[in-house]
């Protein structure tokens, strides 16, 4: 199937599916944690980013892979600048900034692992976040120079900084409302 293929089928579905590597994958329900995180996570980015030249995206907004791929459905995205779509229906975004998973049970190694793969080919892509819903933990990857990547473990009392966005999230504040446990340290 080809990604044209995938989005006539998906733009006409009652439910939504990511199309992943030539495959339909059909997305699974919301615990309630990973709903609150989902809406502390877009009132935190949105209150810190203001009106001006980035937009943050909820879990309705595709995002796509290079060369035709696939596309999934983050848990958030943020876009700055001239925001770039797949086509005229402006579903797809090709070029995010920041994309931000919650993490389930059921798509921890997907997202940890196949998707980021996949997100890294995105030029664009400065940052990868996953949020926990198990404990209070957030992996951080943040392109560096020459497109290599860091990666951070954050816990309640740390920053998450997205650089070159200009926002700086402390992690006690995404899990406000919840009563997610705080992880252990060697998690």
């Amino acid at each position: 199937m080809t990604l044209e293929e995938a989005l006539v089928i998906e733009r006409s579905a009652m439910e939504r599916s990511e199309f992943w590597l030539g495959q339909m994958v059909a997305m699974a329900g919301a615990t309630e944690n990973h709903e609150v995180l989902c809406s502390r996570l877009s009132f935190l980015t949105q209150l810190r980013l203001g009106v001006g030249r980035c937009q943050v995206f909820g879990p309705n907004m595709k995002v796509g892979v290079v060369k035709k791929r696939g596309f999934a459905y983050p848990d958030l995205s943020i876009a700055c600048g001239e925001r770039k779509f797949f086509d005229d229906v402006r579903d797809l975004l090709m070029n995010p900034v920041v994309v931000f998973e919650v993490l389930s049970d059921s798509t921890r190694a997907f997202d940890g692992r196949e998707k980021f793969l996949e997100y890294q080919k995105l030029e664009s892509l400065r940052h990868y976040v996953l949020v926990e819903q198990r404990t209070q933990r957030v992996e951080h990857y943040e392109r560096a120079q020459a497109g290599r990547w860091s990666y951070e473990v954050l816990r309640p009392g740390d920053l998450l900084r997205l650089v070159g966005v200009g926002i700086e999230i402390p992690v006690s504040e995404i899990y406000a409302a919840t009563d997610i446990p705080i992880a252990e340290e060697d998690e």
